[in-house]
């Protein structure tokens, strides 16, 4: 078959659209559909593959990770034919693993690509994605590290660093900071004519601002971040304006919850659940989360309940496409990620870079879901595996309850003794803990001194005595060089259903529980008794 020749102009269109991939025009997937057409008519590999990750870019932006997936595989294989460095087209496969719920991963690819890449602002852009996988997977510091060598490089965009320290500083519980930040950034997209960028960028400082304290700001914010997402209706490719649409409803909707208009939420969410792409899993199972708690809010108990079921198999169905695009392609997927290990290793002795390769990624599955302090959970897998098990029936005569803890007056402590020290005391701890709760109850580490568990129980006596012997585990006291260090804490806990029959609900109710404990005075333990106010959705509030 003769081949086609290729347009004088093809290499030029695809660097205008690399530099514009990041909100890009409306005609963007339409261009470069043709411009990949043309250039595996003509047999000009260089070019398909540059159209193929741009693609697979584009389908990340817009939430369409299967597909975005299948095309930087696809790219990098194609590249490897042509002996081209791998960098980029690392950098799309690791986003559609962050969207596809594999953030070690990605954390993977990001931190090989930045090897890869030689250009400073290629590079600066592959930390920029490691840093916000490393938040991912819990290392704060580690991003935080991450971000700073980033900013250190030479053509970074400082918009873009903003935008990351933003979304960390979300994560650290900065609210204050990330909201002033994130609405400074923004208004930077804007004037540059991002809004799409904007829009999405607003939405996460709407809530942070809530949660700083000025629900005036918040409001603005949501405002401006719905105003936006309607007016890059125009200005984007469909797939990626729904996605902006989505992110600001879901904003909205939270902003709603917390004004106790659950009415309004609902409809915000509703709206947004038709827009999202069949393939944005985890953007789905989030909207799936919030109308769990509308309809909880509203009184719809069932539908509460039908939401937090959908969002649960959602989950579970995003863990099992992290794996591979379809079941029937698990075989190609693992062929075509050992051709990424071997390209990867290439000027290597095989058995020393496969070798290092089996350890890191043991390493970053185990900081995916384990606290490196303690080995207990981390807030985010123990967020994950509890909602999951609640959104499950429990056996008959049984329920659940989610209990809160935390050490008193730890902040002395530290101090006294020192970090290090602290730290080992905080190591000692978790032990106890451990032993009382045995191998049935999920116990994680969510941050500093505070500890949380999940139980299944008969009833109120069952999760009374579990809280009593954490306490206890704690209040005894401990050898601590050469003399005895007693310590003592308060407990908070809240039972499904009465108390909420969300993860979110169950962790305010048994946070506030703990609250109440330490204004009494602690050390002690007690259950959730004070009635629901109605203006409840972020969790830990």
């Amino acid at each position: 078959m003769s081949l086609m020749p290729l347009p004088d102009d093809t290499d030029v269109q695809l660097r205008r659209l690399e530099t514009m991939i990041l909100h890009p025009p409306p005609q963007a997937q339409a261009e470069l559909e043709r411009l990949l057409r043309e250039s595996q008519e003509a047999g000009a590999r260089p070019q398909s593959c540059r159209a193929l990750r741009l693609l697979s870019l584009l389908a990340s932006y817009s939430g369409q990770y299967p597909e975005a997936r299948a095309r930087a595989l696809e790219a990098f294989e194609l590249a490897q034919t042509l002996g081209e460095q791998q960098g980029r087209t690392l950098v799309a496969l690791g986003l559609s693993a962050i969207g596809l719920g594999e953030p070690g991963e990605a954390l993977w690819l990001f931190l090989k690509a930045a090897e890869e890449i030689a250009d400073p602002p290629g590079r600066a852009s592959a930390l920029l994605c490691a840093a916000l996988a490393y938040q991912s997977v819990g290392e704060i510091e580690r991003a935080q590290q991450t971000l700073e060598e980033a900013g250190k490089l030479r053509g970074v965009a400082p918009e873009f660093a903003g935008s990351a320290q933003a979304q960390l500083w979300l994560a650290q519980g900065k609210q204050r900071e990330a909201a002033d930040l994130a609405a400074q950034v923004a208004a930077q997209f804007q004037a540059k004519g991002w809004d799409g960028l904007a829009a999405r960028l607003r939405a996460a400082g709407a809530v942070a601002a809530w949660h700083a304290g000025d629900p005036q700001a918040a409001a603005e914010q949501a405002k401006l971040a719905l105003a936006e997402a309607e007016g890059v209706r125009k200005k984007l490719p469909q797939g990626l304006a729904q996605r902006v649409r989505t992110e600001a409803l879901q904003a909205w909707a939270e902003l709603c919850l917390l004004r106790q208009d659950a009415a309004e939420a609902l409809g915000a969410l509703h709206e947004a659940w038709e827009l999202h792409a069949p393939g944005d899993l985890l953007g789905r199972a989030r909207t799936l989360q919030l109308l769990s708690q509308a309809a909880e809010a509203a009184g719809d108990l069932p539908q509460a309940l039908e939401a937090a079921r959908q969002q649960s198999g959602l989950l579970s169905q995003s863990r099992q496409l992290s794996a591979a695009i379809t079941a029937g392609e698990q075989l190609q997927a693992r062929q075509l990620q050992r051709k990424v290990e071997a390209a990867l290793s290439q000027n290597q002795e095989l058995a020393v870079a496969n070798r290092a390769l089996t350890e890191s990624r043991e390493a970053l599955a185990y900081q995916a879901s384990r606290d490196p302090l303690t080995g207990l959970l981390n807030r985010s897998a123990f967020h994950r595996e509890a909602q999951a098990a609640l959104s499950l029936p429990h056996g008959p005569g049984t329920t659940a309850a989610l209990l809160f803890l935390d050490i008193d007056n730890f902040k002395a402590v530290n101090e006294e003794q020192g970090q290090v020290a602290a730290d080992k005391i905080l190591t000692l701890i978790a032990e106890r803990l451990r032993d009382v709760a045995g191998p049935d109850v999920l116990l994680a580490r969510i941050g500093g001194d505070e500890f949380m568990a999940l139980a299944e129980g008969s009833g109120e006596e069952h999760f009374e005595e579990l809280a009593a012997g954490l306490v206890q585990a704690i209040q005894t006291p401990l050898p601590w060089q050469e003399k005895r260090l007693t310590l003592t804490a308060s407990l908070g806990y809240a039972v499904a259903p009465e108390d909420g029959l969300t993860f979110e609900r169950l962790q305010y109710s048994a946070h506030l529980a703990m609250r109440s404990v330490k204004q009494i005075g602690g050390p002690a333990c007690s259950g959730f008794t004070t009635p629901w106010p109605t203006n409840i959705s972020a969790a830990g509030s």
